[in-house]
């Protein structure tokens, strides 16, 4: 039997030593529960306590763009020269800083991989101690996760349009994403409904050509979902097309309603 004593709850969060307690019951019979087994208990003194239980870089970093960093501080309780911390998988870089004035005191600075392909990540981070005589021994795991964003994306990727009365439009503006020098182009933009159309145009701090106003004539009452493809071209010719959801909400025009009425 192995017994994880690295696991850690969030009352356990922080503390440099915790009570441990659990009970063993030999099942003799499957029939009947035991009622006599063995209590192990003590405490579990921690190598290495962390400001933070995971961490999640959401939606920030950009395949291909410049790393996202986090930072978390860890705290030595056991004699140790230095800290060696792996990744598994490699879906982050480590820099390990240890404080001038207190030995004991690390700040770990995770960087998000760039390389990695778009879409969920997650990895474990093992933080080891290594004592003065190079005696190495795991301290704590700390899980991190994220979603890599691909290198050109438009954002948002869904319009929630306004709700507006039935024969009345709605509008909102959606942006293209990419890097500053990047030479990507919106070659053409497919539209699957009459009542939509799209078009550029100017906003401040954004480079030209990488804004666009998305308007949709409302028809119908309730909600109507429709799509709006951006196909870009990028430096290498290379055609990738980037849908955007058009969501609105047709609503009862009440004006009209109350004039036919009279």
């Amino acid at each position: 039997m192995t017994l994880d004593l690295t696991h850690r709850t969030y009352s356990d969060h922080g503390q440099s030593r915790r009570p441990f307690e659990v009970m063993l019951f030999p099942v003799l019979n499957p029939k009947s529960r035991p009622r006599l087994g063995w209590k192990l208990q003590g405490t579990i003194v921690s190598r290495v306590t962390l400001d933070k239980l995971a961490v999640d870089f959401g939606e920030r970093p950009v395949h291909g763009g410049t790393p996202v960093t986090q930072k978390v501080r860890a705290t030595v309780h056991v004699p140790c020269q230095h800290l060696e911390v792996r990744v598994k998988p490699e879906a982050a870089t480590v820099t390990i800083n240890q404080q001038e004035d207190d030995k004991t005191k690390f700040e770990i600075v995770l960087a998000a991989n760039p390389d990695l392909p778009p879409g969920k990540f997650q990895a474990d981070v093992q933080i080891f101690t290594v004592t003065p005589n190079g005696e190495k021994a795991l301290g704590v795991t700390l899980p991190i996760s994220g979603i890599m964003q691909p290198e050109d994306r438009l954002l948002p990727a869904q319009l929630l349009l306004e709700a507006k009365p039935v024969g009345e439009a709605t509008e909102a503006v959606v942006t293209l994403q990419a890097a500053a020098d990047a030479k990507v182009t919106v070659d053409h933009i497919e539209i699957d409904s009459p009542d939509l159309h799209a078009e550029p145009v100017k906003v401040e701090g954004i480079p030209a050509g990488r804004a666009f106003r998305v308007r949709r004539k409302v028809r119908k009452e309730g909600e109507q979902i429709s799509e709006v493809r951006f196909v870009i071209r990028k430096a290498d010719k290379k055609l990738i097309t980037l849908p955007v959801q058009v969501c609105c909400r047709g609503e009862v025009n009440s004006l009209a309603d109350n004039t036919e009425r009279k």
